[in-house]
């Protein structure tokens, strides 16, 4: 009582027994199938280091607003590394209350947390959300799963603390852990620059909540002109043509700021059928 959700969390995970590990919450609603469609489902791929499912989204009422969450009607597996690339390029979170773990794996991540700084004693601003963590973590040492089928009821509502925040900094706060447990982790390592890139997107976002008069703007100016500067140091030319910098070079072109990409990349990368 009175500690944080993020530590009330830990303390149910450490109080657990068991090889798998659910830990929901109380204003979602499972399908009857949810336990057994996704055991199931890790009882046909035993390497799964974790497996979610897709979701619906209803309102205060219970009232159906969205029939899927993810518009796909099949099952993905990514491999070692794949989930990684699927959140920064396509946005994929697997839905926290959906997700069963392999429990010994998932206590290897939240040992982690504590070396490089996401588990806390007491509630601090702009939180960094574990579970994209636990699942990019899990992901560097073994497969994951999501299931196209909702199974589950995801609430949405004013009243909730994630719709009433702004979500920009607790992603750059994710991101800045991923790139610190990278340093030790080969397969995290390979996407340091999607990772730093991605890093850029989301401050310049936190940027537009900080400031947001007219009179602001050369402060704004200031601070991208300062993020361009260690973008430039971080990522190599031929390496900088990347969806999650996009809006950034958008940006940069309405301050009057020279270009971060080179041409030739963005060539490259709107020749791909996927964009």
């Amino acid at each position: 009582p009175g500690s944080t959700p993020e530590n009330s969390w830990l303390k149910c995970l450490l109080l657990s027994r068991g090889k798998f590990i659910l830990i929901t919450h109380d204003d979602y609603i499972m399908e009857p199938t949810l336990i057994e469609r996704q055991m199931a489902f890790l009882s046909r791929h035993p390497d799964l280091l974790c497996v979610a499912s897709n979701v619906s989204l209803i309102d205060g009422q219970n009232n159906i607003t969205q029939p899927r969450l993810y518009n796909i009607d099949y099952d993905r597996i990514f491999n070692v590394g794949e989930y990684i690339k699927a959140f920064l390029d396509e946005k994929i979170w697997l839905p926290t209350p959906t997700c069963i773990f392999k429990r010994d794996f998932l206590l290897k991540a939240v040992n982690l947390n504590d070396k490089i700084g996401l588990t806390k004693t007491k509630k601090i601003k702009n939180a960094p959300s574990g579970d994209i963590f636990h699942c990019c973590y899990l992901n560097s040492f073994g497969p994951i799963g999501l299931l196209g089928e909702p199974l589950l009821r995801y609430r949405q509502h004013d009243g909730q603390m994630t719709r009433n925040v702004h979500q920009g900094m607790p992603v750059v706060n994710i991101l800045k852990m991923i790139k610190r447990s990278a340093k030790a982790n080969p397969v995290l390592k390979q996407y340091i620059n999607p990772l730093n890139a991605a890093h850029a997107r989301f401050e310049m976002q936190d940027l537009f909540f900080r400031f947001p008069k007219l009179a602001d703007l050369k402060r704004m100016t200031r601070c991208v002109a300062v993020i361009k500067s260690r973008l430039e140091r971080e990522i190599p030319d031929d390496q900088r043509g990347l969806d999650t910098i996009i809006p950034f070079e958008i940006l940069l072109h309405e301050l009057g700021l020279k270009p971060f990409c080179m041409p030739g990349n963005f060539e490259y990368l709107f020749s791909t059928p996927a964009n």
